[in-house]
C-alpha cells in the first residue's frame, strides 16, 4: 500500500504541503494524467501523512505563470526629494520592508550593486531603484545607502536568504533588524527546496521568471545592466513583492522563539562567513602530495585483491568487479540502485555493503580509498583553491538546510571533517593570524547528556553528576569491569554503543562497528537497556507522539515531519522511527549550538575575539593573545549556562576549552 503511494509520488515528481489537516499534492502538468491515480490513492495518502482532507493541484504553466507586466512596480530616483518624502511616509506606516539587490556577481563581499527592489508590507507598494543601468535615471549608490542608513532603525528589512543582502549592507554600514523568509519557509517545512522561486510556486501559486529568462543565455545573454529598465523592474520588484507576501503567509504560523533562535544563529553564520579562517597553503600542498601517494598504495592493494587492474572510479567497471566477479550480494534498500535501476556503487552503498560483509577485504579497501579520496578532494586540495590571495578561506554555513537543525556547510563542508585521523591533519592547516590564538569550545558528550536529561534516569544522572565519563561507564558495563580498568579500546567500544543506540543503529550495524557478532551486539544492547531502564519508555513515547502528530519535536519545538511513521512498510517505518528519535536528541543539541553561537559571538563586545567556525558541537574563535585566559573563562561560563529557552537541565553541561596556534592544537 504505502510503497505504491511512495513510488507514485516519486515517479510523478509530485510535491506536497501539509497545512493543519489538509494535504495538498502538487502534480506537474506533464504528469496530469496521474491525477486519477492520486485520487484513487486518497485513503493511503491521508493515512501516510496523518491528514483528513486531500487537495490535488495540477501545476499548469498557463494557470500559474504570472504576467509580470501586471505587477505595479514604480521606477524611482532617490535624488528626487518628493520620492524620499513618500518613502519616509511608508516607512513610518509599515513594520516591514522587503529588499532585494540585483548585482553583477554572487560574491557579496566584492559585488557591484546594479539596482534595488523595495516592497512595503501593508499595501505592497513596490519600487525599483536603478543604480548602475546603462540607460536609466540612476540613483548613485551612496545616495541609496544613505537612505537605507536613515531608515535602518525604523523598519525591519525582509529578505529571502538574508545572508547575501546583509553582507552587502554591512559593507556600507547599514545595520537594520532582519527577517528572513527562507528561515520561515525552513521552519514551516514540507518543501524540498528553499529558493524563492520554488517557494513562491508552491506556497503562493505563481511562477516567477528565472534570471536566465530575463537576461538570456549563450551568445544572446545580456548583462542585467543592459536590459530594459521596465523589465528589470518587473524582475527585481517581483522578488521584493513575493518576499513580502511570503512574510504575510508564514510569519504568524511559526513559534516566535524558534524564529528568534534561527535568525540569531543566521547572524552568527553570516559573521563567520565574512571573517573566514587563515590557512597554511604550503602545508595543504604537502598533505595533498602525501595522500596522493597513499591512494596509489591502496589502489595496488585493491588490484591485488580483485585479481586484476580496473578503473576504480568507473561505476560500470566497479559494478562488474563487485557484483559479477566477487559475487557481493546487493543491499536490500532503495539506495542500492540508481534512478535508472543500475546497482549503485556510491560511497554510502559501499559502506553499507561493508557493514553487511565485514570480512570482505575488497570492500574494506574500497571504503578506505573512497574516504581518502573524498578528504583529499574536499579538503586538502580544495582548501588552497578556495582561499583568497591573503590565504583566507571563507566557507558557507547553511543555516536553513538540514532536517534536524544541524548546520550544514559548503566550500568546504567542514561538518564532514572527521574528529581524528585525516581530520586531525586537516585541522593542523588552519592557523591563527599574527597576534591571535585559536580557542575552541567543545560541548562534551552533549547529545548523551541531553538524552540523560530527557530520560530522567537516576543511574545515568548520578554518573554524570559524579563527573564520571559516560563512555567509560558504558564500557565497564559491556565488559564487566571496573571503570578504572577500562582500556582505551574498550572506551571506544562504549562510545560506539552509546551513539549507536542514540542514532537507532541496527544490531547488524552495531556489530559491524564493533567488529563483533550480531549475537554479541544484541547482548550488549540488552545489558544497556537493563541498566538504563528509562531508555525504552522514552524512545517509545517519542515514537507514539510522532505517529500521532506526524512529526517529532526538539525540546524547543523544532519539528521534523515523518509521515512514514504510519507506514505499513516495515523498512520505511523503521527508518522513520530512527529519524524521529534522532531528531529529538540531535535536534535539541543543534538548537543549543544555535543559541550558543549567537551568545558567544557577542563576546566580541567584551574581548578582541571573533567566532570563525562552528563544527558539530564545537565553536572556534580567534582571540587576541593577551586576552586568551580571560576569554576562555568567560567562554566556558556562557557555553555551560546556556539553556534551551526556559528549559533547565538536570545534569551539568560541560565544555572543554582548548587553545593553540592551529585548530588542531586547540582541539
Amino acid at each position: 500500500m504505502t510503497t505504491t503511494v511512495d513510488g507514485l509520488l516519486k515517479f510523478t515528481r509530485a510535491e506536497y504541503t501539509l497545512e493543519g489537516d489538509v494535504l495538498t499534492v502538487y502534480l506537474p502538468k506533464n504528469f496530469s494524467m496521474f491525477k486519477k491515480r492520486i485520487t484513487a490513492a486518497k485513503k493511503d495518502l491521508l493515512l501516510k501523512f496523518g491528514a483528513r482532507k486531500l487537495r490535488i493541484d495540477v501545476i499548469k504553466k498557463e494557470e500559474v505563470k504570472l504576467d509580470l507586466n501586471t505587477i505595479d512596480v514604480e521606477v524611482i530616483d532617490l535624488k528626487n526629494l518628493d520620492v524620499i518624502d513618500r518613502l519616509l511616509y511608508l516607512v513610518a506606516n509599515n513594520e516591514f520592508m522587503s529588499i532585494d539587490f540585483e548585482t553583477d556577481s554572487m560574491d557579496a563581499r566584492t559585488t557591484n550593486v546594479i539596482s534595488a527592489g523595495l516592497c512595503f508590507s501593508r499595501n505592497k507598494d513596490t519600487f525599483y531603484i536603478p543604480v548602475d543601468h546603462t540607460e536609466a535615471n540612476n540613483t548613485p549608490l551612496e545616495v541609496l545607502m544613505e537612505f537605507l542608513r536613515t531608515i535602518q532603525h525604523n523598519v525591519k528589512f525582509v529578505c529571502h536568504n538574508m545572508a547575501f543582502e546583509k553582507k552587502i549592507l554591512d559593507r556600507y554600514s547599514v545595520f537594520p533588524e532582519y527577517i528572513d523568509t527562507m528561515i520561515l519557509t525552513y521552519l514551516k517545512g514540507g518543501l524540498r527546496e528553499q529558493g524563492l522561486k520554488h517557494v513562491a510556486s508552491k506556497r503562493l501559486g505563481v511562477r516567477m521568471k528565472t534570471f536566465e529568462e530575463v537576461v538570456g543565455k549563450g551568445k544572446e545573454k545580456k548583462r542585467f545592466n543592459d536590459i530594459d529598465v521596465s523589465e528589470a523592474a518587473q524582475y527585481c520588484g517581483s522578488d521584493a513583492l513575493y518576499t513580502a507576501k511570503l512574510l504575510d503567509l508564514l510569519y504568524d504560523t511559526i513559534d516566535s522563539d524558534l524564529i528568534i533562535l534561527d535568525h540569531n544563529a543566521a547572524l552568527a553564520c553570516i559573521n563567520m562567513e565574512t571573517r573566514g579562517v587563515l590557512i597554511d597553503p604550503d602545508y595543504y600542498r604537502h598533505l595533498s602530495a602525501r595522500y596522493e601517494r597513499r591512494l596509489q598504495r591502496i589502489e595496488k592493494v585493491i588490484y591485488l585483491v580483485a585479481g586484476h587492474e580496473f578503473n576504480i572510479r568507473s561505476t560500470k567497471q566497479l559494478q562488474t568487479v563487485l557484483f559479477d566477479e566477487m559475487g557481493v550480494v546487493p543491499l536490500k534498500t532503495k539506495k542500492a540502485y540508481t534512478e535508472k535501476g543500475a546497482l549503485s556503487t556510491s560511497k554510502e552503498v559501499i559502506e553499507g555493503l561493508f557493514i553487511e560483509n565485514p570480512d570482505n577485504k575488497l570492500l574494506k579497501y574500497l571504503c578506505e580509498y573512497r574516504s581518502v579520496s573524498v578528504y583529499l578532494n574536499s579538503f586538502s586540495l580544495k582548501m588552497v583553491d578556495l582561499a583568497d590571495e591573503n590565504n583566507i578561506l571563507r566557507g558557507s554555513f547553511l543555516y536553513a538546510r538540514t532536517s534536524t537543525g544541524r548546520l550544514a556547510s559548503s566550500e568546504p563542508n567542514m561538518q564532514n571533517m572527521p574528529g581524528s585521523g585525516i581530520g586531525s591533519l586537516i585541522r593542523e592547516g588552519i592557523i591563527s593570524p599574527p597576534g591571535y590564538t585559536v580557542v575552541a569550545g567543545d560541548y562534551s558528550q552533549i547529545e548523551y547528556r541531553l538524552l540523560a536529561h530527557l530520560m530522567k534516569d537516576t543511574n545515568l544522572i548520578n554518573t554524570i553528576k559524579a563527573g564520571h565519563d559516560i563512555h567509560t561507564a558504558t564500557a565497564a558495563l559491556m565488559f564487566g569491569s571496573k571503570p578504572e580498568d577500562v582500556t582505551k579500546e574498550q572506551r571506544g567500544a562504549g562510545k560506539t554503543l552509546n551513539f549507536g543506540l542514540v542514532y537507532g543503529r541496527s544490531d547488524k550495524a552495531v556489530a559491524a562497528d564493533l567488529r563483533i557478532t550480531v549475537k554479541e551486539a544484541k547482548r550488549f544492547k540488552q545489558l544497556y537497556f537493563d541498566n538504563l531502564t528509562s531508555f525504552i519508555p522514552l524512545r517509545d513515547s517519542v515514537w507514539q507522539s510522532t505517529a500521532e502528530k506526524g512529526y517529532s519535536e526538539t525540546m524547543l519545538g523544532r519539528r521534523r515531519y515523518l509521515p512514514d511513521m504510519r507506514s505499513n512498510n516495515k523498512y520505511l517505518k523503521a527508518s522513520a522511527e530512527r529519524q524521529a528519535f534522532n531528531a529529538v536528541i540531535q535536534g535539541s543539541a543543534a538548537d543549543l549550538i544555535r543559541e550558543t553561537m549567537y551568545k558567544t559571538d557577542l563576546l566580541s563586545r567584551e574581548f578582541d575575539s571573533k567566532l570563525v567556525m562552528s563544527v558539530h558541537d564545537e565553536l572556534v574563535f580567534y582571540v587576541k593573545d593577551e586576552q586568551v585566559e580571560a576569554f576562555k573563562k568567560r567562554l566556558k561560563e556562557v557555553m555551560e549556562v546556556s539553556c534551551l529557552g526556559t528549559h533547565k537541565f538536570d545534569i551539568p553541561i560541560i565544555v572543554d576549552i582548548g587553545e593553540g596556534r592551529t585548530y588542531l592544537d586547540a582541539k
